[in-house]
């Protein structure tokens, strides 16, 4: 994740993103950068730390890993929607459900249906 390599990042404003919209994105983002003091400006405070720390120790969080290969795995999908679309119109529909979609949370099916 590109995140992972801010490790010195202090300050981070992720309002109107797609990914606010996922499950503890916030205990997420303070255990992926050590360093954060404000996450779309409010104050990291030590007990939010601890719990996501505990959170990700405890085994209920995804994995970085995992995450990352979902990304991949998704990138293929989507990727291969568009070469199978046959109409403009399906290349449209794909770019607005990418749109109305985190990514993080669905993929493309050559169908182009979105699967949760």
């Amino acid at each position: 994740l590109p995140l992972a390599n801010l490790s010195k990042l202090e300050r981070l404003v992720l309002i109107d993103n797609n990914v606010t919209k996922q499950p503890n994105y916030r205990l997420f983002v303070i255990n992926l950068l050590p360093k954060l003091l404000v996450l779309d400006f409010k104050k990291v405070k030590p007990k939010e730390r601890e719990a996501a720390k505990k959170f990700f120790e405890s085994g209920d969080a995804p994995k970085l890993e995992d995450l990352k290969k979902a990304t991949e795995e998704q990138r293929i999908a989507i990727k291969a929607a568009i070469q199978n679309a046959k109409t403009l119109e399906e290349v449209n529909r794909i770019e607005q459900q990418l749109k109305d979609h985190p990514v993080g949370s669905a993929a493309i099916e050559g169908d182009t249906e979105m699967k949760d």
